[in-house]
Order: structure tokens, then sequence, then C-alpha cells
């Protein structure tokens, strides 16, 4: 039979001897690779990252006591020539600028400084004036104004007073509730008993007193009221007990 003959060509197993050329880069794929970047920096820009923080140089010695007290940075500073010396300093923030200086009228080895009732206050311990074991003296927080001087350190109290307490020890507790603003007293007492707080808020609300051989009493930390009274020692036991506020329910 015959009929049309279509030559396919010769079949070979090798590669070609002439490959067809690699297709060349394109010129504008920098140009997209940037604008890709510039776009994702905008992107990061309107998310609202973090502002950076400014730091501020506050001078203070070594043995500085300080405080971050709302807008003002408090240092209590020792004199390079008498270190039982003190100047309290108040910084604002957050610029850093010197507000007041004044110097401390008391002398001591062992200081703190606190916040309580609107008032700065300077407490010094081991104080070398006599009779003073503890001493807090209280400044205006705007001004540094000298406002009063009691013994004792400062226990906030959640109604915005101070509580003075003093002793101790083989010494009696010396218990004194104030006015920040002038150191008017308003209730106080002396005990041989265990002295505890319970805290509520932003400072404490009740007192809770521990008698060696007695009962337990509570009282309002701002009125000095009693507002309950138990003993809570087991039945002959004689135990002299030790006292840990956990809750109270006045």
């Amino acid at each position: 039979m015959t009929g049309p003959l279509i030559d396919l060509g010769e079949l070979r197993h090798t590669s070609d001897a002439d490959p067809l050329p690699r297709p060349p880069r394109s010129a504008g794929r920098p140009l997209r690779c940037a604008l890709v970047l510039l776009l994702l920096l905008a992107t990061l820009a309107s998310a609202g990252l973090p502002p950076r923080r400014d730091v501020v140089n506050i001078p203070a010695g070594l043995a500085a006591e300080t405080l971050l007290a709302g807008d003002l940075f408090v240092v209590l500073d020792p004199s390079p020539a008498q270190p039982t010396q003190r100047t309290l300093r108040a910084f604002r923030l957050p610029d850093g600028g010197l507000l007041w200086q004044t110097p401390v009228p008391v002398q001591g080895r062992a200081w703190g400084v606190s916040s309580v009732g609107g008032v700065l206050l300077a407490t010094v311990h081991e104080s070398t004036m006599p009779g003073q074991g503890t001493l807090s003296v209280a400044f205006d927080r705007d001004t540094g104004a000298y406002q009063w001087q009691q013994p004792g350190s400062p226990v906030e109290l959640a109604d915005g007073t101070v509580l003075m307490q003093d002793g101790g020890g083989d010494e009696p507790f010396g218990l004194r509730a104030l006015d920040p603003c002038c150191g008017t007293v308003r209730w106080q007492m002396t005990t041989d008993a265990q002295v505890s707080f319970r805290y509520g808020g932003h400072g404490a609300d009740r007192v809770v007193l521990k008698q060696a051989d007695g009962p337990v009493e509570v009282r309002d930390a701002g009125t000095g009221a009693v507002l309950a009274r138990a003993d809570v020692r087991p039945p002959g036991s004689g135990w002299p007990g030790v006292m840990q506020v956990v809750a109270t329910c006045w």
C-alpha cells in the first residue's frame, strides 16, 4: 500500500547545542522593592509606635534616699562635709528642673523619705538628738517650707491622714494620728500590745492590738475608736501567741 509519507526527523538523546537565552532581569525590580519598603514604613508609623523617651539626669549622692512622688523626684542628700546632715531637694518632671531645696533641721545616721497625706516626710532613725530615737519632719510638697515634726515613723492611713508610731522592743508603742497639714493630733495612745495594721486601698484603715495576756482589740485607724475586742487564746493554754492580720470584718 502506498500513501503520504511524513518525515519526523531523527530522534536525538543529547541536549540542544544552543539553549535558549535567559530572559533579562526586569529593570524596574529595584524600584518596586523601594516602594514596598516605603509603604511598610508608612504603615508602621501610622500604627502608633511608642514615642522615644527622653532621659533626664538628676544629681544625687551615693548615700542619697530618693522618692518618685507624682510629678516630683525627691532626693534626700547627705552633706559631703557632715554626713549626718541632710538636704531635701525636689525636681520637676519630666524636665528635671530643680523646684526647691531645703536643709533638714535635724541630724542622724539612718534616713528615709516618703510622701504621706500630701506632705513630704524626712524620717531620721537613731538620731543624735537626746530623747529622739526616730523623728519625722514634714515639708510642704510645692514649696519645701517646714511644716511640723513629730517623734516616730509614718504610716499612711486610708482617709488621707498619717499615723506616727514609735517605741517597740523594750519600750511601749506610741501611736498618734495626725492631720498632715499642720501635725495636729487626732488621737493617741501608748500600749504594750503587739501592733499590726490592716491595709485597704491607699493606706491602713484598722489598727489591731494584741495584749500578751489579754484580748485582741481592733480600732479604727482614723479615729482610734474601738470596733471589736475578743480573747482568741485557746482556753487554759496560757499561749502568748504571735499575731498576723490576714483579714478583719469590722
